[in-house]
């Protein structure tokens, strides 16, 4: 079989390719540009050497400039423009010694006008009216409720005489009637005409007394009337009283209301007039500063001034050249190498129980799909489990080892792939014991 590439030997094919691609890529990303202001060219300069490790040099690297050249118009303006800065530059070093004059003096507040600290805020009325209680109550007034003040008895007595004077003659005319028509006390008739003048003194008798009743009542009513009249004049003068004292208060709470506005009205106008007079000491103040730095930015302009115009191009487009990766170059060497000795070694798998018996630390077949019976043992080698097992083509014989896709991960050097194997060797090499 034909030997694996050589890695190294690779590498420099592979970086040479990458060289000449970044060359090409170079020349093809930064073309020369020009405008009416000025141009921008590309040149190679110069070779740069490439060290190892050692300091040996192992080859070398095109060197690249940008140049940028103004039109011969701009480059007038250019040169005007240094000869300008030059002249201000020095104008702006002979002016330095005033400005250390300026920074060597602070800026004072003397002759700007006071700090006002404003007006002291005025008492305000909190109270007002007098100390009069206002009229809750008037007296009351004692009213009649019986006829004790008129004399029902002697009114009734009146009436009943009057009424006696009247009824008189006429009861005796009636009695004088009877006798002539021969009837005497007893008699039917008689006892008739009595009943009749009796029934009517009682009516009279009841007359009387409702009349005296009503008198009585009469005297009564006036009697209260008169009270009710006094009461209503009491509570018409307690009224009166309320709402002249409400009236006064009212007064009084207009007299504070606007003496309060006024206070505030006049304690606003002397913190206007204090905030006025405090921007005006502010502006005095900015006006002095301005004042004092003005020759430091006339200074500071003179130092500055002029401006190239200066050409747009494209930017620079640098190349990029990857290193090979030689590692991979390594691994797929030793990989090729690898499944070329495994080649070699197919026609040994028939003796595989007696090697591995009688050489238990070398490098051999370790591939699971060749084993049976396998137990783990509950340790490792190097990380990977330990087994007891049996091959497939020995299974009268016991093994002790490990498996080599659980080698794989953790030590990737230690198999060879394909019909996996693993080195045993290189496995206790890196165990902990």
């Amino acid at each position: 079989m034909p030997d694996p590439p050589d890695p190294w030997e690779t590498a420099k094919a592979q970086t040479s390719a990458n060289d000449e691609t970044a060359q090409r890529n170079f020349g093809y990303q930064n073309a020369n540009e020009y405008t009416p202001y000025g141009s921008k060219t590309y040149s190679q300069d110069g070779w740069q050497d490439i060290y190892d490790q050692s300091g040996k040099v192992i080859g070398k690297s095109p060197r690249y400039s940008s140049n940028i050249a103004l039109s011969p118009a701009e480059q007038g303006i250019l040169d005007r423009s240094n000869v300008f800065r030059t002249n201000m530059g020095d104008l702006s070093v002979s002016q330095s010694e005033r400005a250390k004059q300026l920074l060597s003096t602070n800026a004072n507040t003397q002759g700007l006008t006071d700090w006002s600290k404003g007006p002291q805020a005025a008492t305000l009325q909190k109270t007002f009216g007098g100390d009069n209680p206002m009229v809750s109550k008037i007296g009351a007034q004692t009213l009649r409720q019986d006829q004790t003040p008129t004399d029902r008895g002697a009114v009734e007595r009146a009436m009943m005489d009057r009424y006696e004077r009247s009824a008189a003659p006429r009861n005796t005319a009636q009695e004088t009637e009877m006798a002539a028509r021969g009837l005497s006390p007893g008699a039917q008739g008689y006892s008739s005409m009595q009943d009749a003048q009796n029934r009517e003194r009682l009516d009279a008798q009841t007359n009387s007394f409702l009349a005296s009743g009503d008198e009585s009542r009469a005297a009564q009513d006036a009697y209260n009337k008169v009270g009710l009249a006094r009461f209503g004049m009491e509570g018409a003068q307690g009224a009166f009283q309320n709402q002249a004292q409400q009236q006064a208060f009212e007064q009084a709470q207009a007299r504070a209301g606007f003496s309060n506005t006024a206070l505030g009205q006049e304690f606003t106008m002397g913190g206007a007039a204090s905030d006025r007079q405090n921007a005006l000491r502010g502006m005095q103040w900015g006006e002095r500063l301005q004042e004092r730095n003005q020759a430091l930015n006339e200074m500071a302009s003179l130092a500055g001034l002029s401006q190239v115009n200066t050409p747009s191009f494209q930017p620079y487009q640098g190349s990029t050249m990857n290193a090979p990766n030689i590692g991979q170059y390594i691994y797929d060497n030793y990989n090729a190498r690898a499944t070329q000795a495994q080649n070699n070694m197919s026609g040994m798998f028939g003796v595989a129980g007696e090697v591995a018996g009688a050489l238990p630390w070398a490098s051999w077949l370790s591939d699971r799909r060749f084993k049976q019976d396998i137990v783990p043992l509950g340790h490792d080698i190097a990380g990977a489990p330990a087994y007891h097992f049996r091959y497939i083509s020995d299974p009268a014989t016991v093994h002790y080892g490990v498996m080599a896709d659980e080698v794989k991960p953790i030590h990737p050097d230690a198999t060879i792939h394909g019909v996996d194997y693993v080195n045993y060797d290189l496995l206790y090499q890196r165990h902990t014991f």
